[in-house]
């Protein structure tokens, strides 16, 4: 495992909001050139984050951690929308979308169903795919205008909502349901995604946005002019009901007070091209782009942890000479330290190989954790006897060397 620790230097703007200053940061955790390819935050507060250099998890504005994908398999947090950390045999997938004429540059949306293992794939031009994850994938259906309720085989966006139906938004209209029992509705509109809020869900497409109601019926609700610059690319609401729109800026909005607070290059968001926006467990906001990158939006005195490695195992001597160190970037001082293997200062020297985690306490009691595996690349030799000799002298025992590092 190895850690990417950038050294770019990180813009920050602060904007106030009542009594709440909110900072802007590119993200210098990934690259920066790159387009992203899928963001997605679990429900443990993982983010993560896939470009084409593969697919990472962040661990502060400025860390990552290569995820550890075993060879030969396929991650799905890799596709657009991928909301788990599973894989699959990448041959096999790929012969499954060969076999229908396809490739994974064919796809624009991918969901993965738990309570089925089922994984449902939205194409460019070719449908919507319902593939059976037990064992190698298997293409259970191909869903397209010929054979099912679609009205458009260009899917945008896969949503699965509180009660367990999925909503499959098409480029005429939405198919929502459950079990393959479907209802099509909204025709003729482009749906490009959807969010939920209080357990109803809401949907956006050509420029508008609104909740769904039990009927299935749409209502699109007005938005200050303000609040967009071009067109609408994603939403999503935060913890406390305030949708954030994601345009050529970033725009926080609440319906009920009409609050309005938007960021753009004055901010340092300098990008006109979002493609996902997030909000993670502590309410930091980040927005992945077409080209700069990742951007995350969050209180100034938020608290980000961060470990690097200042000197690692030597190959020679006893093995305890690594060093590492925490940083403390957000939060206020002073700070305390806890690491499990029971140091308090912010540095830990003369450590061996291992995996080491610390927990950082801020004045104000906000704790963030952190960890990083020092590797031990010292050459280890074994000899191991497979079989004695038959009888003293007959020299035909058999051995064996053991190396690793």
């Amino acid at each position: 495992m190895r850690y990417l620790l950038s050294l770019i230097f990180s813009v920050f703007a602060f904007v106030a909001f009542g009594q709440t200053r909110l900072q802007v940061t590119r993200a210098s955790a990934v690259e920066r050139n790159l387009p992203v390819n899928n963001l997605f935050v679990d429900a443990d507060n993982n983010k993560w984050v896939a470009n084409d250099k593969g697919v990472s998890q962040l661990l502060a504005y400025n860390l990552a951690k290569p995820l550890e994908i075993a060879p030969g398999k396929q991650s799905l947090l890799s596709l657009p929308g991928g909301n788990a950390n599973i894989d699959w045999s990448a041959d096999a997938f790929n012969s499954m979308l060969a076999g229908i004429g396809l490739t994974q540059r064919d796809i624009t949306a991918a969901h993965w169903v738990e309570s089925n293992n089922e994984l449902w794939l939205g194409t460019a031009e070719t449908g919507l795919l319902q593939v059976s994850l037990s064992g190698t994938p298997r293409l259970i259906k191909q869903h397209q205008s010929t054979n099912s309720k679609l009205r458009s085989d260009a899917i945008n966006s896969i949503f699965e909502d509180q009660r367990r139906r999925l909503w499959i938004g098409t480029k005429d209209g939405v198919l929502v349901g459950k079990d393959n029992n479907w209802d099509l509705i909204e025709r003729y509109f482009n749906i490009e995604g959807f969010a939920q809020k209080d357990g109803k869900v809401w949907m956006f497409g050509d420029g508008f946005i609104g909740p769904v109601s039990e009927k299935l019926e749409w209502s699109p609700v007005e938005l200050p002019e303000e609040a967009l610059e071009g067109y609408l690319e994603d939403f999503i609401f935060d913890w406390d009901g305030n949708v954030w729109l994601a345009s050529e800026i970033i725009a926080r909005y609440n319906f009920e007070t009409e609050a309005l607070l938007t960021f753009g290059g004055a901010e340092y968001y300098t990008s006109s091209f979002p493609i996902q926006i997030e909000v993670d467990l502590d309410g930091a906001v980040w927005v992945s782009t077409l080209d700069k990158g990742l951007f995350v939006i969050e209180e100034a005195t938020a608290l980000n942890v961060s470990c690097f490695q200042l000197a690692g195992v030597s190959c020679e001597g006893d093995g305890k000479d690594a060093a590492v160190k925490v940083e403390v970037a957000g939060g206020e001082a002073p700070f305390t330290y806890e690491w499990s293997n029971g140091s308090t200062t912010a540095t830990l020297e003369g450590i061996p190989g291992g995996i080491y985690r610390v927990q950082v306490t801020d004045s104000k009691g906000q704790v963030k954790s952190a960890d990083i595996e020092v590797i031990d690349p010292r050459i280890n030799v074994q000899a191991q006897q497979l079989a004695e000799e038959s009888v003293p002298g007959a020299a035909d025992g058999r051995a064996t060397v053991l190396v690793g590092g």
